[in-house]
């Protein structure tokens, strides 16, 4: 890990706002704090999140894990990453409920890191774990179309 990234560089209501400002988290009722060792992402998920009665689907356990490792990142160097990479190791079916997402950075260099998160469920279970690879995104880059 980079000197820069060795201290966070976001509050925590920073990334709070930061995290609340994106519509996909809002939709999942989502919420993040900063931890010693990365991010925090904590969520209710219900029946709209469901592939079939009872497990929620894999592509929003996915998309936390994801997130977990992406604002690990963003927590400790307050730049922007995406995901180039992600693998997801499900555990056990994940029910519909409240989840607690960990991220923690593993490597972070001057353009490629790495960064791992892990999903629990309710009843504190261990559900899915994930590492990805993400790139910094260039200031110029972050303009829309």
């Amino acid at each position: 890990m980079s000197a820069r990234a060795t201290s966070l560089a976001l509050t925590g209501s920073e990334l709070g706002a930061l995290f609340a400002s994106a519509s996909f988290h809002r939709t999942l009722g989502a919420t993040i704090s900063s931890e010693r060792e990365g991010v925090e992402i904590r969520a209710a998920l219900d029946s709209r999140f469901e592939s079939i009665p009872g497990r929620l689907h894999g592509g929003v356990v996915a998309s936390l894990l994801d997130s977990a490792g992406t604002w690990a990142l963003v927590a400790k160097t307050g730049e922007v990453f995406t995901t180039v990479d992600l693998r997801v190791d499900y555990l056990r079916p994940t029910s519909p409920g409240n989840v607690v997402v960990s991220g923690t950075i593993v490597s972070c260099g001057m353009s490629v890191a790495r960064a791992s998160a892990s999903l629990v469920d309710g009843e504190g279970r261990l559900c899915a774990t994930a590492t990805g690879t993400f790139v910094r995104v260039a200031p110029e880059a972050r303009k829309g179309p």
